[in-house]
């Protein structure tokens, strides 16, 4: 639907084609939503009031025609006293037709409505399904406890053994895939209640698969009496080559809801649907411009809001960020990569910089950005022989710092074909204003 107005706003007499996707790409999910109820409500009130008028059947057909009469029996009220005679010289059929004619055109309108401003219905032009929004997969693992001599102290035994139908990547290809499992223990108090670390495991990366088979086994010593109060959580991420990876869902699991887990000498299945992530790491606004003549791509990286330090670094004071550019081609080769000068600053940077790719016109279709805010650390940015390093260099094995991947905060992407309602916008603005710079918001995962 987006993209028949889009067309059509080309052409002449299409300013207020364009005018709408304007206004509805400002608009926000609440917006929308507040949008598409009201039209729906809207529409059933009109059939209900159809009915009511046509169908003798209804409990207020009476009262509409009251009212209808009384006021036809006023100055100016003919075309009420017509009304009724039309409506009572029709046979039953032909009130029936105008029934469901009825509901027919207004059900269409309230489609149209759904298309037009929900961008996640198949027709707004979205390369997300609707079956990839809903879910994030299923994981099957098993648990086994078992106990040595004194019977109190045992082992519980975590299969990983599967993962099925999990997201493809946001941006390009499917997904390399691992999971980490931790081991909580609540703790109670007065105060309330807490979860503490007891253990943490990590499989190795399948890569390139949406059903990944790690089956790997991790054991855990841990006291009988404590497992009550002991769940487990596995968690499910996507490797990403440029950047941190991305949590794509969870599973927790409460030991206690395994009632046969200390009696049992078989391992106790489960097989539970992973829970979606929602989880952010602050906010990133940019501005995207395409010059057609020039061919160039112009990403303006404007300031950082509520950025999540604490996943790079403990000292707020000494967080240093920057930000590198990822260009993608549709099959996730990189074309080409730039960054932004390193500054020391809060958790609301601001960058107030700009890279720009060359980048035909043709391109522009298939393309990604994909935009990553990293941290640089001192010892980096300070290195034995007083130059300035590069982040994106391997420094001395000596060293031993963390990786580049390690130090990202968050990332985001942006193109035709990314998932996500807020990059396909922003992308589509941009390609429908060239030589203007569109900014937008976008959070970082």
């Amino acid at each position: 639907m987006a993209a028949v107005l889009s067309t059509s706003g080309d052409g002449s007499g299409g300013g207020g084609d364009a005018l709408t996707l304007d206004f509805i790409s400002g608009l926000t999910n609440e917006e929308k939503l507040l949008i598409i109820v009201g039209s729906a409500s809207a529409v059933l009130l009109i059939v209900l009031l159809v009915v009511c008028l046509v169908g003798e059947v209804c409990p207020l057909h009476t009262v509409l025609y009251k009212v209808l009469s009384t006021s036809g029996d006023g100055s100016g009220g003919g075309g009420d006293a017509l009304t009724l005679d039309f409506i009572s010289g029709l046979t039953n059929e032909e009130k029936l037709l105008i029934i469901v004619g009825s509901a027919s055109a207004v059900l269409l309108i309230v489609l149209l409505v759904v298309c037009l401003v929900g961008e996640s219905a198949p027709l707004s032009g979205s390369s997300e399904s609707v079956l990839e929004r809903s879910g994030a997969g299923q994981l099957n693992f098993s648990l086994q406890y078992q106990t040595n001599g004194d019977r109190q102290i045992g082992k519980l035994h975590i299969n990983v053994q599967e993962a099925r139908d999990l997201p493809s990547r946001d941006y390009v290809g499917t997904c390399d895939p691992f999971v980490r499992v931790t081991l909580l223990r609540e703790k109670r108090s007065l105060r309330g209640s807490r979860s503490s670390v007891v253990c943490e495991f990590l499989t190795r990366t399948l890569r390139h698969t949406r059903s990944p088979s790690f089956n790997q086994t991790f054991s855990a010593e841990i006291v009988k009496t404590d497992l009550k109060d002991c769940a487990l959580k596995l968690t499910v991420f996507d490797e990403d080559r440029y950047g941190s990876a991305t949590e794509m869902g969870s599973v927790t699991q409460p030991l206690r809801a395994l009632k046969k887990l200390i009696t049992s000498e078989t391992p106790q299945t489960v097989s539970e649907d992973i829970r979606p992530s929602s989880k952010t790491y602050g906010e990133l606004l940019f501005g995207l411009s395409y010059l057609p003549t020039a061919q160039r791509l112009t990403l303006t990286l404007s300031r950082g809001s509520a950025l999540m330090t604490s996943r790079v670094t403990e000292d707020i004071q000494q967080f240093c960020p920057y930000v590198r550019a990822f260009l993608l081609s549709g099959s996730g080769r990189l074309i080409k990569k730039k960054k932004t000068a390193a500054k020391p600053a809060g958790a609301s940077p601001i960058f107030d910089e700009t890279v720009v790719f060359d980048l035909p016109f043709a391109q522009l279709e298939v393309v990604t950005v994909l935009v990553c805010v990293f941290h640089r650390p001192p010892e980096v940015a300070h290195n034995s022989n007083g130059a300035s390093g590069d982040p994106g260099d391997d420094p001395p094995e000596s060293r031993q710092p963390p990786s580049r991947r390690e130090l990202c905060v968050g990332k985001v992407a942006v193109g035709r074909h990314v998932r996500g309602d807020a990059a396909v916008t922003h992308w589509i603005s941009m390609m429908q204003s060239p030589r203007r710079t569109v900014s937008q918001w976008h959070c970082l995962r």
